[in-house]
């Protein structure tokens, strides 16, 4: 487009774009930050909140239903008809790892998302300066931060490489299109899929070897080990970038580089 219409239609179109993304944000994303008044009890069993006349949920335990089980189950093995609670502690074994239910929601897996999400204006509940503390009181977390700088300072490579590649690669010995050095942008599309493939059962795995190590308590912050590769590899990426534009190298180690660079935009999830 920029080389066909010229760069101003470019920039006409993503201005039309975000014009398109802001009026779906406003008319059709529902309200979320949704404030549910239930409270853990220090018991181990939670009552179940009542089912309405007539539900579905009512329907599948009437009891005819409930006799014909019942008597069903009085001529079994009585090993396989062992009575199950539900709501109580239960422990489930998997991959070496102990998962101990303390506590369940009782309107997990009931009820549907309201139609007063979707008004204009939503009652407002909570402290509106604490709200904007926040995100300054977690940054005096470790975890937070680490997780922040390596995210802002991927983004900002990318954006300081897309503002300067016309630059480099416009200009002798280069002398490429507009087309080409668009084209330069699969690179960053191959490494972020790289990262999208990789990074999930990269991070499951450090993060179940860590909980195993931890007496089955996983942590928050034991997923970031997996990001040290990603990182290491987006330095390293800025690094021949940055010398490459200088020394005027070859353009495919320039892109194989961008395509390291980005991977860890796919890392925080």
């Amino acid at each position: 487009m920029a080389q066909k219409l010229g760069w101003r239609s470019f920039w006409w179109l993503n201005t039309g774009i975000l014009g398109f993304v802001v009026v779906c944000c406003i008319f059709l994303f529902p309200e979320t930050k949704f404030n549910r008044s239930f409270a853990p009890s220090h018991s181990l069993v939670s009552p179940s909140p009542p089912m309405k006349e007539g539900s579905s949920e009512q329907l599948e335990e009437t009891p005819a239903q409930n006799h014909a089980e019942t008597s069903a189950t009085d001529h079994a093995d009585p090993e396989k008809t062992a009575p199950v609670q539900s709501r109580t502690p239960a422990a489930v074994e998997g991959a070496g790892l102990t998962h101990v239910h303390t506590h369940e929601d009782p309107w997990l897996g009931r009820g549907k998302p309201s139609k007063a999400q979707w008004r204009f204006a939503q009652p407002y509940e909570g402290n509106f300066f604490m709200e904007l503390w926040l995100p300054w009181k977690l940054f005096l977390f470790p975890i937070v931060e680490f997780s922040s700088f390596v995210v802002s300072w991927t983004a900002s490579s990318f954006l300081t490489l897309n503002l300067t590649q016309s630059q480099a690669f416009a200009a002798p010995p280069y002398n490429f299109t507009s087309t080409k050095i668009g084209f330069f942008n699969f690179a960053i599309l191959i490494g972020a899929l790289i990262g999208l493939f990789t990074a999930g059962p990269l991070s499951d795995a450090i993060a179940a070897r860590l909980t195993k190590r931890n007496r089955g308590i996983r942590e928050p912050e034991m997923r970031l080990v997996a990001m040290i590769p990603y990182v290491i590899l987006m330095v390293i990426g800025n690094i021949v970038v940055a010398v490459g534009y200088q020394k005027a190298w070859d353009w495919k180690v320039c892109s194989k580089s961008r395509a390291t660079r980005d991977m860890p935009l796919t890392r925080i999830r």
